[in-house]
């Protein structure tokens, strides 16, 4: 039994212009990676506009504690943006968003369309998981509706004002008296 063995030569050419341009090519002389005299780089595009600037079909940021089935990017040693979950990744891999606190993460499913606030596995459409239940969800702006047939909103938002808060139906503006307790 005869073993072959054989090697793949990666040609890499490599080519500073005098104007400060660095540019990585293969042997087919296919751009790999553009640094621009101004700091923009480039990869898998000669002329990058952004101060990186990536064309292909897909980016992957890695997290090396979690592996190929999360992905993610850091900014500042903590915020992240990626896929998977963490630290339990969801069969419906959807998008993350974690400011730093592991409880909090803003979840965007993609399979299920469900958007989860404070909770890693939201079960409706809007999911808000405060850490009491107080601060789960606020309306900035009052309105009071002029009457049941004010035109303004659509069926299902929330209005409030200092005496009552406000729903809209199919049929018009509904209201519930608000009073201390």
């Amino acid at each position: 039994m005869y073993k072959v063995w054989t090697t793949c030569w990666i040609i890499l050419v490599i080519t500073v212009l005098g104007y400060g341009q660095m540019t990585v090519k293969n042997q087919n002389q296919d751009v790999l990676l553009v640094i621009e005299e101004d700091g923009d780089v480039g990869i898998g595009t000669s002329t990058p506009i952004y101060r990186l600037h990536v064309v292909g079909s897909a980016v992957q940021f890695e997290l090396p504690s979690a592996g190929p089935s999360s992905s993610a990017l850091q900014i500042n040693g903590s915020k992240l943006i990626g896929t998977g979950s963490p630290p339990n990744p969801p069969s419906q891999n959807p998008i993350f968003i974690d400011g730093g606190d592991p409880v909090s993460p803003v979840i965007l499913g993609f399979e299920s369309g469900n958007v989860g606030v404070g909770t890693s596995s939201p079960a409706s459409k809007l999911d808000v998981a405060g850490q009491n239940g107080y601060n789960q969800l606020r309306l900035r702006q009052n309105y009071t509706p002029a009457s049941g047939s004010d035109p303004n909103g659509n069926t299902g938002e929330v209005a409030w004002d200092n005496n009552y808060i406000y729903i809209k139906t199919s049929t018009g503006w509904k209201r519930a008296s608000l009073s201390a307790f």
